[in-house]
């Protein structure tokens, strides 16, 4: 898992303590949706998904420590559980993109196989990513989906179909794509982006998170899901 700090400099102004009790308190009540959007995917066969739970590994950096500094215990604690990401949850699915993926699966599911060694066509997959909190409430969430083409063992082309993103924690925005690239990388079809998640209290920016989701797909119409940020 790649961590992306926010390495700009920038000044911030830090209201009282008392100022966020009020929105800790609210915070603290809420039952957060999980609520990540599902691509529209072809007629069979299937879609292939795997799903992981991973440790957050959110750190916290050096503007959220001043503002957690300017809290009580109590309220640390309260903001900490309910608004900072506690685990980071994938969901990647592979769909065929046009008529001659789909027969290629059609051709390997005859035999047992869940795909072909040297499958031909063209596919997407929708790696979606979700940060949680301590109590598994949805903090924000992000997508990327990728989509690439393979001629037998080689894989021909990679481009990016779509990215979004959504917060469901009071105080977090999204702001938009950042980064974004597609290639074919050692016979890879990558194609990656990157986010941009903010943290607002007070009406003060006090955390800003860059997060990329990355597809890698393969000539066997296989595909992986990273936050890797980068193609290379």
């Amino acid at each position: 898992m790649v961590v992306i700090e926010l390495n700009e400099e920038r000044t911030m102004k830090l209201k009282p303590a008392s100022a966020f009790t009020a929105v800790v308190a609210c915070v603290a009540s809420l039952a957060f949706a999980n609520t990540s959007a599902s691509a529209e995917v072809l007629d069979a066969p299937a879609p292939q998904t795997v799903v992981n739970e991973y440790d957050a590994n959110f750190e916290i950096t050096a503007d959220l420590e001043s503002y957690l500094n300017t809290l009580s215990q109590g309220e640390r604690t309260a903001f900490v559980n309910t608004m900072l990401p506690s685990t980071t949850v994938e969901t990647t699915t592979v769909t065929p993109a046009n008529a001659a993926a789909k027969t290629s699966l059609e051709a390997a599911a005859a035999t047992g196989d869940i795909v072909t060694p040297f499958a031909t066509g063209c596919w997407t997959a929708r790696t979606d990513w979700e940060q949680k909190n301590i109590y598994g409430g949805g903090i924000y969430s992000w997508y990327h989906v990728g989509r690439w083409c393979a001629n037998g063992s080689t894989v021909t082309s990679a481009s990016r179909a779509d990215y979004g993103g959504q917060t469901y924690a009071i105080g977090w925005r999204k702001e938009g794509l950042t980064a974004s690239a597609a290639g074919v990388v050692s016979n890879q079809g990558r194609s990656y982006t990157q986010q941009k998640f903010v943290l607002g209290v007070g009406g003060w920016d006090v955390d800003t998170r860059y997060e990329c989701a990355r597809v890698a797909g393969k000539s066997n119409a296989t595909a992986t899901g990273t936050m890797t940020c980068g193609i290379y």
